[in-house]
């Protein structure tokens, strides 16, 4: 299925949005279902529209010249080939994973050594996982993320006040 899922986009608000619009009202959207879209197409719509969420985050950050060109995912997102793809080509950057499947207790000790001056800054940044290139941005699918992610930057204050009444 090409990029876009043929016309059906996604706001994956489904706990409200913090980050970048905070809004505790804000809900999740289905925009443009029809009678074609299967199933495919909204698994793909909402892999779409965390890629967007993501990239919006990154454009509206402060700190954006301190990110580096390449994304780190980790967690049972970065395997799937589909969403690691979607990622770079939704956000432009490359992405890699890391080779070991110790997130969470792997990052706790890091923090912990961090934080009791066993390491510094620079140890925490190599040696303690092997990253691995995963997606690279592919050209003809960025142009086509282009449309969409305006599209899906626009979406949210257009329907913003139905979301909220909605919750009243």
């Amino acid at each position: 299925m090409p990029p876009g899922a043929e016309g059906l986009l996604f706001l994956p608000y489904l706990m409200g949005e913090r980050s970048p619009i905070w809004d505790a009202k804000a809900s999740g959207v289905f925009v443009g279902l029809g009678l074609h879209h299967g199933r495919g197409h909204l698994y793909r719509a909402v892999l779409e529209g965390i890629a967007c969420a993501l990239r919006h985050n990154i454009e509206t950050s402060r700190s954006q010249q301190a990110l580096d060109d390449a994304l780190v995912v980790v967690g049972g997102a970065s395997r799937s080939e589909l969403w690691m793809q979607i990622v770079a080509d939704i956000t432009g950057r490359p992405v890699r994973t890391i080779e070991e499947d110790v997130e969470a207790s792997l990052g706790a000790a890091m923090l912990a050594a961090l934080g009791i001056g066993l390491i510094d800054r620079a140890d925490a940044a190599r040696g303690w996982v092997r990253l691995l290139d995963r997606a690279r941005p592919v050209q003809a699918a960025q142009l086509r993320y282009e449309k969409l992610y305006a599209q899906y930057v626009a979406l949210y204050p257009a329907i913003r006040n139905v979301m909220h009444a909605l919750k009243d």
